[in-house]
């Protein structure tokens, strides 16, 4: 998982005469071009005329010769301008990289020595060189032995020019030639980015108030050139060598442990570390860091030394992730059957960090919330988050570090399997936190509320530009990844299916792959265990298109126990042009009211029949998507959604947890889409007020949040209050109960799920609760507005799983000084989790003036980190009171935020989603397309179109669909209170 900078091509410089080509210290003699002379006689023969015409015939056949060999040579360099990749006619095999970072004049100079393997004869040496990288000497060599060790002579460098893509050309007066080795050595300087990406400066203060700073990288998906000259493309792997002059005060990192240090005496100011040559690797996964940090160490069972390191007062916070670490890495080699390849483990806290972490090999970074946990002040969330991501970003040690994909259309390989993974290695060490059932949640219902949209986008897209491989780091790639995956473990078995996984690894070890390598893989280990499924056929089904099936059954007239099955593509904005073109393999289980026995049937065709078990009668319901492992929806006729309901009125604990948070789902889905009347799809939620499962309630919260945003904009704009508040009156009747039940006490033998239950019914009542009439006791909203306050003014510890609701409820109607002394107390917080806390509190102020301030300090680094800027307006946009002050400040500061975020950072398309998708009129909607239309949009062009058609998708809800919805909610409430 990364964040990019920004980046835009390069234009074409000439060097000729600037670049100072010296001598290697190898060689002593340069190259030379002998031309020969030919005399001319008056007295000429006719076999002397000959001879003349003859030399001018081959004379001119050399020009036009060497003239078709400029063209063909201009040919390819415009070849390598437009496709944007590097030309293959090289191959580096080993770097050493050599970096002096400067943490006072913040500028940073090196040398990078390449060896060169040459595949095809070319003239050129091209690679990748950030724009900002000064290069002062560039120098080519010969090697004619294979130990590398006699350099027998340097080529002459003809010019550089620099192309697009962010790449030099190194045009050579002599030609490489195919089987050779050769040797590229690039001294360059530059300045430590600023941003979040490539080699850049971080920051943190000291308890005593000093400000320290680090440097730090961040590669992936496109920066190592950014930081050294290099063949920057993930298939392009070599071996490293880095080597980092420091000061004495600080610690250098890298990916491989320390082989020695020269200087650190006490009449030396620097020293420099050597580390070990790594593994073969991509170079996104280069990493080092100078800083001053403390560590605490561990040992797996097979001797891998894992290390936490983060700002020294901050270490023993680093314990818990310490303990993950090494339980997960020891798990994964025993699951995996590949030992973890690298002798020690670094995990880093840096403070300015783009993403939640990066899996750079043997060194991954984290943002301080990923990894840091005070069991004082952070909650069972912010805890389980450390482990989710610890487990995450080891999972990629094998999936992307060690087998790595060809290029970046592939990205889902890393992704969306460290995103399955992460929930395999966390439900092995915390099995009561249910981890599998919450990816119901986080996978598959997640990723469906984009690939619904008709601009979704294929797992598997083709990218060229770091903006578009940036835009691939989205919901698609990581929770449809995981959850296609899980899907196909579910009809694979487990041992089948993880046997594949080992056989994939253990193949493609230090190499690149694609998906069809891993579908080939998995379909022999099938054949093995006898399951008959070719992976290929099913899976490909899945990545090459984008969006999932609804699948609509029907009983049969005549025959009760046979189905009609017919699949089509569901979109919940409907386009019948785009529905026609899609058929999955999709993998069909059901069950019955008279046994819970799980059938699977593959359904390949567009319509195909399913026959119920014996014993089915002919009035009872039936259940597809049985445990919702399938990444598709179910439409039933209205029958049996009828008998669903009564089922899940009278006993509802006759379906898993699963099941029932399934059929809310898409229900409420189907509803919006028109497949399915809203009257059905509400009658499945009265039972909720029997519910007690958190997996069903935040189903059904998360769906039924499209009312609450879309009733919140409309009635702003009509200026009324009646569907919203006629929404939030029936959540809070849905809610009493439980909310009474959990109470504002915790006790330790709470389950996991509970405490997160109690945090988002507890925040949900006292949020809606200004809809009771005044002679009605605001209960929650009163013990809310009473923790808060013994905290503000008493300093009494809150518990720390209510503490998010009890800050926000706060700071909801807070005044002016009240929201500023809790803002003070977001900037003094040293505890990571805490300060995230604090800092999205601040944005529920309902006061337009608080927000707007707010709004401001998001883009002052003094009071708001970069990492945080987003974060602060999506929330911002997400308040009802703050939805049109956000997309304002968008518009006012969107080039400032664009010269941020827009082309190096998939944070870009989440903030034009956050700020433009909710509006529901025509004139929002020419608002927004109008304003797209004039600026740039970068790593965020899907983003606008997604938003366009949710924009118009709402229109046409609120209008068609928003009475009906309202209408339902007025009449089931009044008939409760007659």
């Amino acid at each position: 998982m990364a964040d990019q900078n920004n980046h835009s091509d390069t234009e074409s410089h000439e060097f000729d005469d600037q670049v100072n080509v010296s001598l290697l210290p190898e060689t002593n003699s340069r190259s030379k071009t002998v031309f020969p002379c030919f005399p001319v006689n008056r007295k000429t023969t006719i076999f002397g005329v000959v001879a003349v015409l003859l030399l001018v015939l081959v004379v001119l056949l050399a020009v036009f010769l060497r003239s078709s060999s400029v063209e063909s040579k201009q040919e390819k360099k415009a070849q390598v301008e437009q496709s944007l990749r590097l030309p293959r006619h090289l191959s580096p095999i080993e770097y050493h990289v050599y970096l002096h970072p400067d943490l006072t004049t913040f500028k940073f100079s090196g040398k990078v020595e390449v060896l060169l393997w040459c595949n095809e004869a070319s003239n050129n040496v091209t690679l990748h060189v950030g724009k900002k990288i000064n290069y002062t000497d560039v120098q080519v060599a010969f090697i004619p032995d294979s130990n590398h060790t006699e350099i027998k002579q340097a080529l002459q460098v003809k010019q550089i020019s620099r192309l697009t893509g962010e790449m030099i050309c190194i045009e050579l007066d002599s030609e490489l030639q195919s089987d050779s080795h050769y040797f590229l050595v690039i001294e360059f300087d530059s300045e430590l980015s600023k941003g979040l990406a490539g080699f850049y400066v971080s920051k943190y203060t000291s308890p005593s108030g000093e400000t320290r700073y680090l440097a730090t990288t961040q590669f992936e998906p496109t920066d190592a050139r950014n930081a050294f000259p290099c063949f920057d493309e993930p298939n392009m792997k070599a071996k490293f060598s880095i080597v980092i002059t420091r000061e004495k005060r600080h610690v250098a990192l890298s990916n491989m442990p320390l082989e020695s240090t020269e200087g650190c005496n006490d009449s030396v100011k620097l020293c420099t570390d050597h580390f070990k040559q790594s593994v073969k690797m991509s170079t996104y996964l280069v990493a080092f860091i100078v800083c001053d940090f403390k560590n605490i160490t561990n040992k797996t069972q097979k001797g891998v030394e894992v290390r936490v390191w983060a700002p020294p007062e901050q270490i023993n916070q680093g314990q818990f992730a310490l303990d993950v670490a090494v339980k997960v890495l020891q798990f994964y080699e025993d699951t995996f059957q590949v030992d973890y390849p690298l002798p020690k483990q670094d995990l880093v806290a840096i403070p300015d960090f783009a993403a939640g972490a990066m899996e750079n090999w043997g060194l991954i970074t984290y943002r301080l919330t990923a990894l840091l946990y005070d069991k004082n002040k952070s909650s069972d969330s912010n805890k389980e988050w450390v482990a989710v991501v610890v487990a995450h970003e080891l999972a990629h040690q094998w999936f992307g570090n060690l087998v790595t994909m060809e290029w970046w259309n592939d990205l889902w390989l890393n992704e969306g399997f460290a995103s399955f993974m992460e929930n395999v290695g966390v439900n092995y060490i915390y099995p009561e936190w249910k981890m599998l059932d919450q990816s119901l949640l986080g996978a598959n219902q997640n990723a469906m509320t984009m690939d619904q949209l008709a601009n979704s986008h294929p797992i598997m897209a083709d990218v060229k530009d770091p903006a578009q491989i940036n835009s691939l780091f989205d919901s698609i790639s990581y929770d449809k990844g995981a959850a296609i995956i899980r899907m196909l473990e579910d009809v694979l078995g487990r041992n089948v299916f993880f046997q594949g996984l080992q056989h994939y690894l253990q193949m493609y070890s230090f190499s690149n792959a694609n998906t069809e390598d891993l579908w080939q893989c998995l379909t022999q280990e099938a054949k093995k265990g006898k399951v008959g499924l070719d992976v290929t056929e099913m899976m490909t089904t899945w990545t090459d298109q984008m969006g999932f099936p609804v699948m609509t059954v029907e009983k049969d007239d005549n025959d009760p126990k046979i189905v009609h099955v017919t699949q089509q593509r569901f979109l919940v904005h409907p386009d019948t042009n785009t529905q026609a073109k899609f058929t999955w393999v999709v993998p069909l289980t059901y069950m019955t009211e008279e046994s819970d026995n799980r059938t699977m049937q593959l359904i390949k065709k567009k319509s195909e029949q399913v026959k119920l078990p014996a014993g089915t009668k002919e009035n009872s319901w039936f259940k597809m998507n049985v445990g919702q492992t399938g990444f598709y929806r179910v439409n039933y006729q209205i029958e049996n959604w009828q008998k669903l309901v009564r089922q899940l009125d009278t006993s509802h604990q006759t379906l898993t947890a699963a099941d029932r948070a399934g059929l809310l789902d898409d229900a409420l889905n189907l509803a919006r889409s028109g497949m399915l009347s809203d009257e059905v799809a509400l009658s499945l939620t009265p039972y909720l007020k029997q519910e007690r499962e958190y997996v069903p309630w935040m189903s059904a919260l998360n769906n039924m949040a499209y009312f609450a945003t879309q009733f919140s904009t409309y009635d702003s704009v009509n200026g009324s209050t009646k569907y919203y508040s006629t929404y939030k009156k029936y959540i809070l009747y849905l809610l009493r109960d439980i909310a009474s039940e959990l109470g504002w006490d915790e006790t330790k033998s709470d389950p996991h799920l509970t405490r997160y239950l109690r945090v988002a019914v507890l925040g949900k009542v006292a949020s809606y609760e200004d809809v009771l009439h005044e002679s009605e006791k605001r209960q929650y909203t009163d013990r809310a507005l009473d923790l808060f306050n013994d905290w503000l003014y008493s300093g009494k510890s809150i518990t720390p799983n209510l503490r998010s609701t009890v800050y926000s409820i706060g700071i909801k109607d807070a005044n002016d000084s009240t929201w500023m002394e809790v803002f003070k107390r977001f900037q003094t917080e040293t505890v990571p989790s805490e300060k995230r806390k604090l800092m999205y509190a601040l944005t529920y102020s309902r006061r337009p003036e608080i927000l707007e301030r707010l709004l401001g300090f998001s883009l002052d680094e003094s009071k708001i980190r970069s990492q945080d800027s987003v974060s602060i307006i999506d929330s911002i946009a997400s308040n009802p009171a703050g939805r049109l002050i956000a997309w304002q400040f968008l518009q006012d500061n969107y080039n400032k935020l664009y010269d941020r975020y827009g082309e190096g950072s998939f944070e870009f398309s989440r903030l034009i989603i956050a700020n433009t998708a909710h509006f529901n009129t025509e004139d929002r909607k020419i608002q927004v397309s109008k304003f797209f239309d004039k600026v740039k949009q970068g790593s965020g062009e899907r983003a606008v179109r997604q938003s366009l058609e949710s924009i118009e998708a709402n229109i046409k809800w609120i209008n068609n669909h928003g009475p009906a919805v309202y209408n339902w909610f007025k009449r089931f409430l009044d008939n409760k209170e007659n």
